[in-house]
């Protein structure tokens, strides 16, 4: 198969209708071979701060010498981007050819494999293929019957950030969302918390850990002192070293002390640490494109997500005027995330996400209206971003609100800003 076919293969399964399990992964892997045996992983879980944890830890295995493959889901401008070897996407043949096995793998298979499950399998075999040294793991949706969690022993689990976000399939607490998320504790495999979840959130982990004899670290707060997080600069020391990650926002903060955790119990260098999460970036995540018209790129979608949104945009001293292209998925927490926003906002405007589970632009702005003075809703991407610009002078952009826009708004941008 080519690799709109290949695609177009992945694209046709689904993922939320399966009933949770990690049978079907297993019945997968095993006729390909098990291609996750033999492979070191660093596996990460959470709500928020995932992508972001995943990148500073495999930039710091790369900086240490390592070939370092990266999973992370979802994606932004192109699919591959789930699928990194050393910060390189894999190439289209290779996914091409790697689909075209899991597709022949399937005919055996009684029971179908879900969209997240292909994927995850592909990146498998990639990194295998690769010979990869180190494997930095995200998983897609909770942790106990993750596909990503078909896998035996990681060198260290990571749980980062819990909040409140798929309720109807994790739970409707952040405890029930916890314990989801520590299925990927394993036996006798140490395990990293991340530094300011809830104390009771922090308890389930550590009974897990406990449980199943992994020793637990978490990031000494004691020993983190936040020098900078204003004017979109991040500087902080931690145990007497100075860091300058280019992730904006208190929360990266966190999550890069969390990744530094990580590196120390696997045995990374000092060195290879500081210019590993120094250097890294995830796209989206208060992602500034442009300063002349500023850009911002923000895709937290959740009430914790948005927090730390809205904590970026006030310690963001550069905004003197705040224009939001703004779209989300109606199963999230939308009328919190528009009155937080909307209330900092000079202009929304408002879309729908191409997915069926979008909300819809004009319920949005109908609710923006009751924050913000100066509200749209746009039938396309075209007209919104003209509207962002009509007026803007010195003012800055923020598209925000879902991972589904931002691709197509960045092109837009760019194209109406030449």
């Amino acid at each position: 198969m080519n690799y709109d076919q290949a695609l177009d293969f992945i694209h046709k399964k689904h993922n939320f209708s399966a009933v949770p399990g990690l049978d079907r992964m297993d019945n997968l892997c095993r006729e390909l071979g098990d291609p996750q045996n033999g492979l070191k992983f660093i596996h990460v879980a959470g709500t928020n701060g995932k992508g972001s944890t995943v990148t500073m830890i495999a930039c710091a295995l790369e900086d240490a010498g390592y070939t370092v493959g990266k999973y992370t889901s979802p994606y932004i401008y192109d699919f591959r981007e789930r699928i990194e070897v050393n910060g390189k996407m894999i190439e289209k043949n290779e996914l091409s050819y790697l689909a075209d096995k899991v597709q022949k793998a399937c005919i055996n298979l009684q029971e179908q494999p879900t969209e997240f499950e292909i994927v995850t399998a592909i990146a498998f075999m990639y990194f295998k293929n690769r010979n990869c040294d180190y494997v930095v793991l995200e998983v897609g949706l909770g942790g106990r019957f993750d596909a990503t969690n078909i896998i035996k022993e990681p060198l260290v689990s990571v749980i980062c950030s819990i909040s409140l976000d798929h309720t109807s399939v994790l739970g409707n607490t952040e405890e029930k969302i916890a314990y989801e998320k520590a299925g990927i504790i394993k036996q006798n495999c140490p395990c990293v918390l991340y530094p300011v979840n809830s104390d009771s959130v922090t308890d389930i982990f550590k009974d897990i850990c406990k449980r199943r004899n992994s020793s637990v670290y978490i990031p000494a707060l004691s020993k983190l002192t936040v020098k900078s997080t204003v004017n979109n600069k991040n500087v902080f020391d931690y145990k007497g070293i100075r860091f300058c990650p280019t992730m904006l926002g208190k929360h990266q903060i966190y999550n890069a002390v969390t990744a530094i955790t990580a590196l120390e119990v696997i045995g990374i260098n000092t060195d290879s640490i500081v210019s590993g999460i120094d250097r890294a970036r995830a796209h989206g995540r208060y992602e500034i494109i442009s300063e002349s018209p500023r850009i911002i790129l923000d895709v937290g979608h959740n009430r914790s997500g948005i927090e730390c949104l809205m904590k970026s945009i006030k310690n963001d001293k550069k905004i003197k005027g705040l224009t939001v292209i703004f779209g989300m998925m109606e199963d999230k927490d939308y009328p919190f995330a528009i009155r937080q926003i909307a209330s900092a906002a000079n202009k929304m405007i408002c879309i729908s996400p191409d997915s069926p589970r979008a909300l819809d632009a004009v319920k949005a702005k109908q609710l923006c209206e009751l924050f913000c003075e100066q509200c749209y809703a746009c039938d396309d991407i075209r007209d919104a971003v003209q509207r962002a610009l009509s007026g803007l002078g010195k003012g800055t952009i923020l598209v925000c609100g879902s991972f589904y826009i931002i691709d197509k708004a960045v092109k837009e941008l760019r194209a109406q800003c030449k």
